[in-house]
């Protein structure tokens, strides 16, 4: 196994709210990293010296019922066997627990239909993902993209939505009602409800969303270019459907290059901010 201890530390934050989109940014070129950023408040971060892991993209993040943290991706490292790779797609990650990351692979989840677990996001007792039947970009449409859920040992997977382009699929829980968060076409983040899925609100210039709960409020994390860089964003609700003005920064400028793929959970006595670091 393998392992990696985070410290906590506090340190500045940028202000100011986003308040228009800069342009579309080309895809990432050359390797890429999982960094992290911690604080004692969910304000101030303090980006961590060490980076967690190499070629690691799409992140998820959900806090399980003992405290450990399930961080769900796409591993581009190859370190699946080619016996491993004949089984099909595997759901892999880290689990954090007690300031200690420690990689794993949820072997007992498989899809038979679908060909790469895109955009995992463990929530509750299933794996949400988006599944596609074409090759290529998922954000790029070619056929309907179809927002699953599966949990382990079972059959077959939930189909929950189907439509061309989307990604990024966020499932959360607030005040007793279920919302999805997506990144939609031509862009920006759409969040959803209801059963069937239904649209309630979008936001234009933001994408790749990430939700979750801390303490009475809804925080929706996601990704903005500002200044020709992604950047972490996030604003806040206290019921769900109303939101607190703009989407704000959540790091200073100079902290990081490309930060995309924000999530965001608690971690010791304070919390933690992982990003997929374009620039490494």
């Amino acid at each position: 196994m393998w392992f990696i201890l985070l410290s906590l530390a506090c340190g500045e934050h940028s202000s100011g709210p986003v308040t228009e989109e800069e342009g579309v940014l080309p895809p990432p070129m050359g390797p890429t990293s999982v960094v992290w950023f911690t604080s004692t408040n969910g304000k101030d971060w303090v980006r961590q010296p060490e980076k967690l892991t190499d070629k690691f993209q799409s992140l998820g993040l959900s806090v399980r019922a003992d405290g450990s943290l399930w961080l769900s991706g796409l591993d581009q490292s190859g370190l699946a066997t080619p016996e491993e790779q004949a089984l099909g797609p595997r759901p892999e990650g880290f689990i954090g627990r007690d300031g200690v990351w420690e990689r794993t692979t949820w072997a007992d989840v498989h899809d038979p239909d679908a060909l790469q677990y895109i955009d995992p996001q463990w929530f509750g007792d299933e794996l949400w993902y988006l599944s596609r039947k074409m090759g290529g970009d998922p954000k790029l449409g070619g056929g309907k993209n179809e927002i699953r859920s599966i949990a382990p040992g079972a059959p077959g997977a939930t189909i929950h939505y189907s439509e061309a382009g989307i990604a990024d699929p966020s499932p959360v829980t607030f005040q007793g009602q279920r919302y999805v968060f997506l990144t939609g076409q031509p862009s920006g983040i759409v969040q959803m409800g209801s059963d069937p899925l239904k649209e309630i609100q979008r936001w234009p210039a933001v994408t790749v969303p990430f939700a979750l709960k801390v303490e009475d409020e809804l925080w929706l994390l996601g990704q903005h270019n500002v200044h020709g860089k992604r950047q972490p964003v996030v604003i806040k609700s206290r019921d769900g459907r109303t939101w607190s003005g703009q989407f704000e920064p959540m790091l200073p400028s100079e902290s990081v290059g490309n930060c995309t793929s924000p999530v965001m959970g608690p971690w010791l006595d304070g919390w933690v901010l992982l990003c997929v670091d374009e620039d490494a």
